[in-house]
């Protein structure tokens, strides 16, 4: 196995957008269509947007994005192609960006988001280091809504990116990134 990630590109687009996943994936809202997906992060103010690759196959997709010109960066999506999961090319998907992102000076913080019933992320962010720091607040209306969470690492004194935070200081940061996130999307229109 050797996963690579590439840049989303006119050439390999139409591989990219016969992407899938599967149906409960769907059912359950964990994450939109590979065309819906593409076009909410090509929207984002700042985004990068990978196809992940084990060999020459493509297996998925994987965006990120600087968070409102901070030090902050949001893993927005990760997608496995349904025929293709369960095989470990979404953690080596995600080494690889957090290595990549480790690399960058300017990155101080990694932020994902996931729904909580989704054991498989869950599982997934907790083997890579990823601290579970709050969860969104069901709003009026959306009370059969799952709960989103968010958890974060954070780069260490060593340079590394790591849960090098205590709890406290994440929920502290966390708020601080509820604030940034909720402004952002105002400033792009969008409503929950």
């Amino acid at each position: 196995m050797a996963i690579t990630l590439r840049p989303l590109t006119s050439d390999n687009l139409p591989e990219c957008l016969n992407l899938r996943v599967s149906d409960e994936q769907r059912y359950n809202a964990v994450i939109e269509e590979t065309p819906e997906m593409i076009e909410y992060v090509l929207n984002l103010p700042s985004f990068e947007l990978f196809t992940i690759y084990n060999d020459e196959t493509m297996v998925g997709l994987l965006a990120y994005s600087c968070i409102d010109e901070s030090t902050d960066y949001q893993i927005h999506r990760l997608i496995i192609d349904e025929k293709h999961q369960r095989h470990g090319y979404g953690e080596s998907a995600m080494r690889l960006v957090i290595e990549k992102l480790s690399n960058n000076a300017d990155c101080e913080r990694i932020v994902i988001n996931y729904m909580s019933f989704n054991e498989s992320a869950v599982s997934l962010y907790e083997k890579l280091g990823f601290m579970e720091t709050s969860q969104f607040q069901k709003s009026e209306g959306y009370e059969d809504e799952p709960v989103s969470k968010y958890a974060f690492l954070q780069r260490a004194s060593d340079g590394t990116i790591t849960p090098s935070m205590s709890r406290e200081a994440m929920v502290s940061e966390y708020e601080r990134m509820e604030h940034k996130l909720a402004r952002m999307e105002y400033q792009l229109g969008i409503s929950h």
